[in-house]
């Protein structure tokens, strides 16, 4: 047998033995019974030598470790009920067999399920360990920032056929193409191995709130966490800047 075979397939060849045990008739003789049995009891043994790894180790990697840590916190904090299939969660959306979402979320009617809806949408959004690369967001609110932006920009004739200097103005239309009649603004040094324009986001924040620019100095991507070292090429590493490190955010970090 080969030593990759997990607890399942171990288990169906344990319940096909027996069930060629029980077809034996009485009449084999004891010898066939005592030799069947040996087999019997060394494939047990075999079970339970092999499946203790598969179910006991499983997939412990770093990162399964702290998913079922922050699962375990989470079932703490908002805890677990028993599901009720007759409960519809939405009915703008079917699961893959074409029926409405329910309040088991795809378990047996009666299984104890977590109390997702309970969740706050924050937390949720937190927790997620995919975060997109230069965003304090998380890939939920990034998906639908993205869905929802472009919706509203090529559904706004204001932002495509009308989007013109007989409407804008020529004054409005340099507002809008290089943040100021100023013309495009750079960042200072080469950030990222190359020269960047301010983004429009910095420039409205330094102009409205003039007193964020020492903050504002050393960031480049205002939708970045302000304190955050981003490093010469954007690193995602989780440390703070040089003057942010009583930042309580980055935590035992220091």
């Amino acid at each position: 047998m080969p030593a990759e075979r997990g607890s399942c397939a171990i288990g169906a060849e344990l319940q096909g033995f027996t069930s060629a045990t029980k077809a034996v008739p009485l009449t084999a003789g004891q010898e066939t019974t005592a030799s069947l049995q040996l087999g019997l009891d060394t494939l047990r043994e075999e079970v339970t030598v092999r499946a203790a790894p598969v179910l006991l180790d499983g997939d412990r990697s770093p990162e399964r470790a702290e998913q079922e840590q922050l699962v375990g916190i989470l079932r703490e904090v908002y805890g677990q009920h028993q599901c009720d299939e007759s409960k519809i969660i939405t009915e703008a959306q079917v699961d893959d067999h074409g029926k409405q979402i329910n309040d088991c979320l795809g378990h047996p009617d009666g299984s104890i399920v977590d109390n997702i809806e309970d969740v706050d949408t924050v937390v949720g959004w937190l927790s997620e360990f995919a975060r997109p690369h230069g965003f304090a967001i998380s890939e939920t609110q990034f998906q639908v920032f993205i869905l929802n932006a472009s919706r509203r920009l090529f559904s706004d004739r204001f932002f495509t056929s009308s989007f013109r200097p007989e409407f804008y103005s020529k004054l409005g239309m340099e507002w809008v193409t290089n943040n100021g009649p100023g013309g495009k603004l750079m960042e200072k040094g080469r950030p990222n191995g190359h020269e960047m324009e301010i983004s429009p986001l910095k420039r409205a924040l330094l102009r409205t709130i003039p007193e964020l620019a020492p903050e504002l100095e050393p960031v480049v991507n205002a939708f970045d966490p302000w304190a955050r070292d981003r490093g010469e090429y954007y690193s995602l590493e989780w440390k703070p800047r040089a003057g942010a490190k009583s930042d309580p955010a980055f935590g035992d970090t220091q």
